[in-house]
């Protein structure tokens, strides 16, 4: 795994570095727990625990004549106290506010230029192994690489 994140992205890999080493944990614990929907896909963990819905609202469907977004996240009630709000604030970029665990690099989140990002778990006969998708849902959020090639669901 830990090559195909470097391979993706070597600034979110260093990211991963730096969340390991703050509080003292593995690095290789980091890099599992950012993979976390990849391993639950291969074990078949995700039969067990349901996750997440969203809603949307388009402009013509809201009083306020805006796209809303609604996600909850009910994944296991006792994490819920390890999660956090981040709010980015990176030069030249836009503002983030990213909803995650604590140890993951992303999440659900919004940016300034108008994009939300829900999570849902879908399982399809053509899932495949890749890039794990939290870093993914980090990328769309961050700026880090065009998010034209990542299909929002």
């Amino acid at each position: 795994m830990c090559r195909i994140i470097d391979a993706f992205d070597e600034d979110l890999m260093a990211e991963i570095r730096g969340i390991a080493e703050g509080p003292g944990r593995s690095f290789e614990d980091i890099v599992a727990l950012n993979s976390r929907t990849e391993i639950m896909f291969k074990e078949g963990a995700w039969l067990l625990h349901r996750e997440c819905a969203s809603r949307a609202a388009t402009p013509e469907a809201s009083l306020s004549r805006h796209t809303l977004i609604a996600q909850n996240w009910d994944w296991m009630p006792r994490i819920q106290r390890n999660c956090v709000l981040f709010d980015l604030q990176q030069s030249a970029k836009p503002r983030v506010l990213i909803f995650s665990e604590a140890g993951f690099v992303g999440k659900i989140g919004m940016k300034s230029t108008g994009l939300g990002l829900c999570c849902n778990l879908l399982i399809t006969p053509q899932t495949r192994p890749g890039v794990p998708f939290h870093l993914r849902a980090a990328e769309s959020l961050t700026g880090r690489r065009s998010v034209k090639t990542w299909a929002f669901c």
